[in-house]
C-alpha cells in the first residue's frame, strides 16, 4: 500500500513521533512518500493521504487542499487537545506584568486566535477519512469537540524507547553533580507551565531540573526571575545526556495546560522516574493511577502531586507496564491497519454543512487578522518578543489559507 505523507511541519515530540513510525512503518506492508514541501501536489497513484503536519492548521489545510486537488481520500494525525484553558488562563498567568488595556487586548486575541484555529481544525477534521489519535481521552475529545463519528476514529497507542530502560545515571552525575532530583524534560514555554512549577517547589528543600532550552525569551525570564538557588535551566541534552538525566532523576514533573502524549513523561517512566503530572495530558491513559495529578493551574495543586511523586519510592510496575505494551513496531502497524480499515469506509460525502463550515472558518480568521494586525503595530516598540509572534499569524501563511477558502467555497468543491 503506498501512502502520500505529508511530515511534520515543526520538531519536538511531533518528529519523534512520525521518525519512530516511519521506521517502523515498512516491516508492515506500506510505502510511505515523503512530500518535499507544504501543499506539494501527490504525483502518482496513492491509496491515501497522510497528515503528520498538525497542530500547525496553516500548513495542514494547505496540504490537505493539495492532496483532495490530486483526488485523495485523507486520514490525519489529529494530535489534538483542547486549548482553551491554556489560551484563557495558561497565557494569562504567563504575562502577569501587562497594564490592563493590554491584558484586555491580549484577552481578545486569544479568543479570536482560539475561534480562528478552532474552525480551521473542524475543516480539516471532518474531511478526513479517518483520524488517528494516541489515546482514547484524544478520540474522545473528537467526538466532544467536533462531532467526529467514533467509527471514523482509530486509536493508535505511541511506542516509546526501550533503550531508556538501560539508561546510567552516571554521565548527568558527573557533567552536572545532581541526582534524585524533580526533572521538567521541555522547551521552557507558557503551555509546559515551567513558572507555576517554579513556585511550586520554591520553599521546598528539592532540586529543580528544567531541561530544554527555550524559544520564549519573555518567558524564560519570568522563569529565572521566580527561580531561586533549587533550580537549574539546562539546554536541550544529547540523546545520551537525556537517557542518562532521566535516570538519575527521581520524579519528572510535566504539568502542562495541554499535552497531546508527552513523549517525555513514557520516557521517563521507562526509565524508572516517579511521575507527576496534569489531567491536561494524553499520557494519563499510560500512566493510570501510578501518576500524581494536579491542575495546572493551582500552584498548591502541583506543589502537592510533585512532592507526592517525590517522596514514594521510585517506580518499577508502569516502567514494565509501557515496556510491555507500548513500542513503536506496534503503533506502526496499527497505523497500517487504519490505511486498511479507512478503504472499507464509503467515502465522505460533502453536503451544505461542509460549505457552512469552510465559511466560519473564513469568518473567524476575518476577525482575527485585524486583531493581530493591530497588536504588532502598537506593540512593535516596546514589545517585540509579542510583535514577532503576531506577526507569524499575520504574515502570508493566513493570508494564503484565506484566499484558497473562498476560492474553495466559490467553486462549491
Amino acid at each position: 500500500m503506498n501512502i502520500f505523507v505529508y511530515p511534520p511541519a515543526h520538531a519536538f515530540g511531533m518528529k519523534t513521533l512520525f521518525q519512530s513510525t516511519q521506521r517502523e512503518i515498512a516491516a508492515c506492508g506500506v510505502q510511505w512518500d515523503l512530500a518535499a514541501r507544504v501543499g506539494e501536489t501527490p504525483q502518482g497513484a496513492y491509496a491515501f493521504a497522510h497528515l503528520y503536519s498538525l497542530p500547525d492548521v496553516y500548513s495542514t489545510f494547505q496540504n490537505l487542499l493539495a492532496a483532495r486537488r490530486a483526488g485523495l481520500r485523507v486520514i490525519a494525525t489529529a494530535l489534538y487537545w483542547n486549548p482553551t484553558r491554556y489560551l484563557t488562563e495558561g497565557l494569562a498567568q504567563a504575562e502577569l506584568s501587562h497594564a490592563d488595556a493590554t491584558a484586555e487586548r491580549e484577552a481578545k486575541i486569544r479568543a479570536a486566535q482560539l475561534e480562528s484555529e478552532r474552525a480551521l481544525l473542524r475543516v480539516i477534521y471532518h474531511a478526513c477519512d479517518v483520524l488517528i489519535a494516541l489515546s482514547p481521552s484524544e478520540a474522545d475529545a473528537l467526538v466532544n469537540d467536533f462531532g467526529i463519528a467514533r467509527e471514523r476514529i482509530v486509536i493508535a497507542w505511541s511506542g516509546v524507547e526501550t533503550r531508556y530502560a538501560q539508561a546510567s545515571p552516571k554521565l548527568f552525575h558527573e557533567k552536572f553533580g545532581l541526582r534524585d532530583f524533580v526533572l521538567c524534560v521541555g522547551r521552557v514555554d507558557a503551555n509546559k507551565n515551567q513558572l507555576n512549577l517554579i513556585r511550586a517547589l520554591r520553599d521546598e528543600n528539592v532540586t529543580l531540573v528544567l531541561a530544554g532550552g527555550s524559544l520564549a525569551p519573555h518567558y524564560l525570564a519570568l522563569c529565572k526571575r521566580n527561580a531561586g538557588a533549587n533550580v537549574y535551566f539546562l539546554p536541550s541534552l544529547s540523546e545520551a545526556e537525556l537517557a542518562s538525566a532521566y535516570a538519575a532523576a527521581h520524579t519528572h514533573a510535566l504539568v502542562s495546560w495541554l499535552e497531546v502524549i508527552g513523549l517525555v513523561t513514557l520516557e521517563a517512566a521507562v526509565a524508572g522516574c516517579n511521575i507527576a503530572l496534569t489531567r491536561e495530558h494524553g499520557a494519563r491513559d499510560y500512566v493510570g493511577e501510578a501518576g500524581a495529578y494536579c491542575d495546572a493551574g493551582d500552584v498548591e495543586s502541583i506543589h502537592r502531586a510533585v512532592l507526592q511523586a517525590q517522596r514514594a519510592p521510585r517506580q518499577t510496575k508502569l516502567r514494565e507496564h509501557l515496556l510491555e505494551t507500548c513500542s513503536w513496531s506496534q503503533h506502526a502497524q496499527t497505523i497500517a491497519d487504519a490505511y486498511a480499515y479507512a478503504q472499507t469506509l464509503p467515502p465522505l460525502e460533502r453536503d451544505d454543512t461542509t460549505f457552512g463550515e469552510y465559511e466560519e472558518a473564513i469568518r473567524a480568521f476575518t476577525a482575527l487578522v485585524p486583531l493581530l494586525q493591530n497588536a504588532r503595530d502598537e506593540l512593535w516598540r516596546d514589545k517585540m518578543d509579542i510583535a514577532a509572534q503576531r506577526d507569524a499569524y499575520a504574515n502570508g501563511r493566513v493570508m494564503r489559507v484565506l484566499n484558497q477558502l473562498a476560492r474553495l467555497v466559490k467553486r462549491g468543491a
